[in-house]
């Protein structure tokens, strides 16, 4: 199938391409102008989702069959600093992309992804989180999310488009910029694992005398790329081979993740690169790719 990719030189586009192009797909990738002659392993189409115009051009250069829409700004903390340009990106973005694909009479099926983060901090009670959880953003990230969201909702209902929102949580893995937990946490081991940085009390260094235990001492996700919303987001798709798994909805995923294994990771925390990213273990961003498959 041809594949349109918003975001595929980001984190988690970077991998998702990696998924595709492994399955066989033709992907297209929006880069910026300034990203051009460097060698992506898609097909790049440049455009900008503040220019309604570019992007009409890249859909109909790609003519896809399916589109993820990953990309914008995706730094809570920058949404503090720039809240405008945030909901102009994630907003106004979607916006444009959903209009173009209106305004080229097509029809291919569109995941666009949001954010867990629309629903804000809800009481223990609350839990799980389910479809009738109701949004409470408490921050311009969240809100430009939420509008996003039901923009989506808007086209496929007034547009009858073929639009399937994800809403994931926290997802880590190599790729990923500092401004992150993981990451920072990763960066921050390897500078006292390197003598660069005093560690504070309270986490466990190897080689050294141990603090008191760290009260957090495991953290979710043992892939390369992890979420439980990209697990969950499996059970409406259906591909094959090592994703063919199906967890409840609902179900905890537990896959502990020692905190020393976050060394592991710190060396990679940088920006994606033209290079393809390694694969990822368990296929999580399978589950992802794998909603376009079956419906």
């Amino acid at each position: 199938m041809r594949v349109f990719v918003t975001g595929a030189t980001g984190f988690a586009g970077g991998h998702l391409v990696a998924q595709l192009l492994a399955a066989g797909h033709t992907v297209f990738g929006l880069i910026r102008p300034s990203e051009e002659g460097h060698p992506w392993p898609f097909q790049p189409l440049v455009g900008d989702l503040l220019d309604a115009a570019s992007l009409q051009t890249a859909v109909l250069a790609a003519q896809p069959d399916i589109i993820y829409h990953l990309a914008g700004q995706a730094d809570v903390g920058a949404s503090w600093r720039q809240p405008a340009l945030t909901l102009a990106l994630n907003a106004g973005g979607t916006a444009n992309l959903l209009a173009a694909v209106v305004s080229a009479e097509l029809r291919p099926r569109i995941i666009t992804v949001t954010s867990a983060e629309l629903y804000g901090p809800l009481p223990i009670e609350a839990m799980p989180i389910n479809g009738w959880s109701q949004p409470n953003p408490v921050h311009p990230y969240a809100i430009s999310k939420l509008a996003a969201s039901q923009l989506a909702q808007m086209y496929r209902t007034r547009f009858e488009l073929d639009v399937i929102e994800a809403r994931p949580f926290n997802h880590i893995g190599p790729g990923q910029m500092l401004g992150f937990v993981v990451p920072d946490f990763a960066s921050q081991i390897m500078a006292i694992q390197q003598g660069r940085k005093t560690p504070r009390a309270g986490i466990p260094i190897a080689g050294r005398t141990r603090p008191p235990r760290h009260p957090l001492p495991h953290l979710l996700g043992s892939s390369r790329l992890h979420s439980p919303h990209f697990r969950f987001a499996h059970r409406i798709g259906g591909c094959g081979g090592r994703n063919r798994h199906r967890p409840r909805p609902n179900a905890a995923v537990r896959h502990p993740l020692p905190l020393r294994q976050l060394r592991q990771i710190a060396p990679r925390h940088k920006l994606a690169t033209p290079n393809p990213p390694p694969p990822i273990a368990g296929g999580c961003v399978g589950k992802l790719s794998a909603i376009s498959c079956k419906l």
